[in-house]
């Protein structure tokens, strides 16, 4: 287990609900019998505090100390016990599964996305998130990087409506015909401040992602303004996401497998959404290579109509941090603005291992 605190390039990442200055990783090495060794990356939420985090990883250092020459089963039970809890322990159960899946890939000589289900993509869409203070700020994140994107998210709710309608007008304006915006508030409007701005600036190259906090509250805003709205963390927990999916009334919903507890259940959501003719996107918190890595292989598996998009969920932080934790392997970019998981056996890329045990703290 070894702990890593990469920043972001800009410092921070605002969005309405925390402004994240660090990331709480943990990397997970696993050493198995037929001397396969395969490597995960649990994922705290953003909102976590910190200690919290720390505090978890400490008991998953003491549950795994009891696991040496156990068979996996109990590995994987411990999996699955975790993953019906919530929180800090859904990410922590996404990272230990990941390496399961890694070391199982390996073993049968297989890409990690063929225990997920059939390749439909080499590559897919990779949008370009946007957390700016100004909307000069916005439009040069956009000219700058944006060009090559099909998908531009936007984050909103943070410094209150005026500054939002500046933020998505600017946002707007710096958009090619072609391009499609999620306006995304992170549950942070209430119903009132949500039906005005979707009011204002309704559009068909506009998508509102989380307008509101409740799942009950987006439904109502669909039913009230017609608009095309995203469910995010409201849909954060596999039964609220297939109720979600079972309703219809959203344009789409964001799957994240470090929140759902794991790859497996995320992809079976994602057959569920599919076979309701309802868009994804697959995505997660900001996180390390290894975990990116990860979610870039169930996106590949997602049928491309239905795709929304994908991401490079590294993309803000200091590469140079990222780095020390990556090691061979990388995801694979293009200059259309695709990504697509690392070639290879498993995950596609091995992590450094530091040459000494990290005290957890």
């Amino acid at each position: 287990m070894w702990p890593f605190r990469p920043g972001f390039t800009a410092g921070s990442y605002a969005m309405s609900h925390v402004v994240q200055t660090a990331l709480n990783g943990l990397r997970i090495g696993l050493c198995f019998d037929n001397g396969i060794a395969a490597f995960g990356e649990c994922v705290a939420p953003p909102t976590a505090e910190a200690h919290d985090v720390r505090a978890a990883y400490r008991e998953l250092e003491t549950m795994l100390a009891e696991l040496p020459n156990r068979p996996v089963g109990e590995l994987e039970g411990l999996v699955s016990s975790l993953a019906a809890g919530d929180g800090i322990w859904c990410g922590i159960a996404f990272g230990l599964e990941t390496a399961l899946l890694d070391a199982r890939a390996r073993t049968q000589g297989v890409a990690l996305h063929a225990l997920l289900g059939e390749r439909r993509a080499e590559v897919v869409p990779d949008y370009l998130s946007v957390s700016a203070a100004t909307a000069a700020g916005v439009a040069e994140r956009i000219v700058d990087k944006g060009g090559n994107r099909s998908v531009i998210q936007l984050k909103v709710g943070v410094s209150g409506i005026q500054l939002d309608g500046e933020l998505i007008q600017a946002a707007r304006s710096a958009l090619r015909h072609d391009q499609t915006l999620l306006v995304d508030a992170n549950g942070g409007w209430g119903f009132t401040t949500a039906v005005a701005m979707i009011e204002k600036f309704a559009g068909s190259r506009l998508v509102w992602e989380e307008p509101c906090r409740t799942f009950e509250q987006n439904c109502a805003l669909i039913a009230q303004t017609g608009a095309p709205v995203m469910l995010d963390q409201c849909v954060a927990n596999p039964v609220h996401a297939e109720a979600a999916i079972r309703t219809g009334a959203a344009h789409s919903i964001t799957i994240k497998p470090a929140f759902l507890g794991g790859l497996l259940l995320a992809r079976d959501i994602v057959a569920s959404a599919e076979r309701a003719a309802m868009a994804v996107r697959i995505d997660g918190p900001w996180c390390g290579r290894v975990a990116t890595a990860a979610i870039a292989h169930l996106a590949v598996t997602v049928e491309p109509a239905k795709l929304l998009s994908g991401c490079d969920l590294s993309e803000p932080l200091n590469p140079e941090a990222l780095a020390s934790a990556a090691g061979a392997g990388d995801l694979v970019r293009t200059r259309s603005g695709h990504i697509g998981p690392p070639s290879g056996d498993g995950l596609g890329l091995v992590p450094v291992i530091p040459t000494t045990r990290i005290q957890i703290g």
